[in-house]
C-alpha cells in the first residue's frame, strides 16, 4: 500500500466518523422539532460537504504532524483561532480590524455557521451556495496540500 493510499484511507475513516457524528447531531434536533426543519436534500448536501471539510482538515493535521501530541496542540490552537475570528466570542465587524475581518472570511466555521443559518432561515440552494462552495474549496485546497506533503515528506 502506498503512503498516498494509506493517507486516503485515513481520510475516508475521518469522513465516515464526521458524517455519523454530524448526522446524529442533526437528527436529534430534527426529531425533537427544535431545528433543521427544511429540505432533506439540502440538509444531506450540507452534511456531506461539512464532513468532507472536517475530514480534510483533520487529514491536513495528520499529514503535517505525525506525533499525536503535537497535532493535538495544533488542532486546539486552530479551533480556538477559528472560533475567535469566526465571530463566536465577539462581533468581528464591530471589534476586529482588517486582519481579523480577512481571517474571518477564510475561517471554516464562519462558513459553516452561514450555511446552517441560511438553511434554517431560507431553505434554498441559492442561499447556501456561496458558503458551501467556499467550504468545498477549503477542503480541496487542504487535501491537495496534504497530498503534496505526504508524497514529499512521509517515509516509506
Amino acid at each position: 500500500m502506498s503512503k498516498v493510499q494509506y493517507f486516503n484511507y485515513i481520510l475516508i475513516s475521518n469522513f465516515t466518523f464526521a458524517l455519523i457524528v454530524n448526522s446524529i447531531y442533526v437528527m436529534v434536533y430534527k426529531i425533537s422539532n427544535m431545528s433543521f426543519q427544511g429540505s432533506y436534500g439540502i440538509l444531506i448536501l450540507i452534511l456531506i460537504i461539512l464532513s468532507i471539510l472536517e475530514a480534510t482538515l483533520a487529514g491536513f493535521l495528520v499529514a503535517f504532524f505525525k506525533d499525536k501530541r503535537i497535532g493535538g496542540v495544533f488542532i486546539q490552537a486552530f479551533i480556538l483561532l477559528s472560533v475567535s475570528v469566526g465571530g463566536a466570542f465577539f462581533p468581528v465587524d464591530k471589534v476586529g480590524g482588517k486582519i481579523i475581518a480577512v481571517l474571518s472570511n477564510i475561517a471554516p466555521n464562519t462558513h459553516i455557521i452561514k450555511v446552517f443559518k441560511a438553511y434554517m432561515l431560507e431553505n434554498t440552494m441559492s442561499s447556501i451556495f456561496n458558503s458551501l462552495m467556499i467550504m468545498a474549496i477549503i477542503a480541496i485546497v487542504s487535501y491537495l496540500i496534504s497530498i503534496i506533503k505526504v508524497k514529499v515528506r512521509w517515509e516509506d
